[in-house]
């Protein structure tokens, strides 16, 4: 008899595995489909950066590092996935489509299920430091960054929770 792969969740593509007759299926992120329950393991990165070419390389680092990730491509998408899947770490472009990164700080922080959430602010805009601080960013990153230095920022983000601030 073959087995059956679990299925996998709809909105941040983690693995789900057979619950009890009367439970649902559902994972952090809080979608529910029928009979099954949530077995995550690793802990989950949120990548929000407008750019196909950046998201990828994030992905690849954290992935390295054992995390599950999740990616969004603009503001909005970024604060919805934030809020519904409550990722262990976020990594945060500051420039984006929909809302700026800023805004997406200011919202994290206001909510109580993620204003200790670890974000690790990744951006080209180098001025915004004080304004990313301020917003409640724990860390911050300049582009082009390192991938090397990507993982230590995003280990340091996930071990120490809540982080010191920047």
């Amino acid at each position: 008899m073959q087995e059956l792969s679990p299925p996998l969740c709809p909105s941040c593509n983690r693995a789900l595995s057979a619950g009890s007759a009367d439970a649902q299926m559902s994972c952090d992120c809080a979608l529910t489909l029928d009979g099954f329950t949530d077995q995550r393991r690793r802990p989950l990165a949120l990548i929000a950066d407008d750019d196909p070419d950046t998201r990828l390389l994030m992905e690849h680092c954290v992935k390295r590092d054992h995390f599950d990730v999740v990616t969004a491509a603009d503001g909005d998408e970024a604060l919805e996935r934030a809020l519904l899947c409550l990722p262990d770490v976020m990594l945060l472009d500051l420039r984006m489509p929909g809302k700026s990164g800023l805004e997406v700080l200011h919202a994290l922080r206001s909510a109580s299920d993620t204003q200790d959430m670890p974000i690790v602010v990744v951006s080209a805009a180098i001025g915004s430091l004080d304004n990313a601080r301020r917003a409640g960013a724990d860390l911050f990153m300049p582009k082009p960054f390192e991938p090397k230095l990507l993982s230590k920022y995003v280990r340091a983000g996930f071990r120490t929770r809540p982080l010191p601030k920047i």
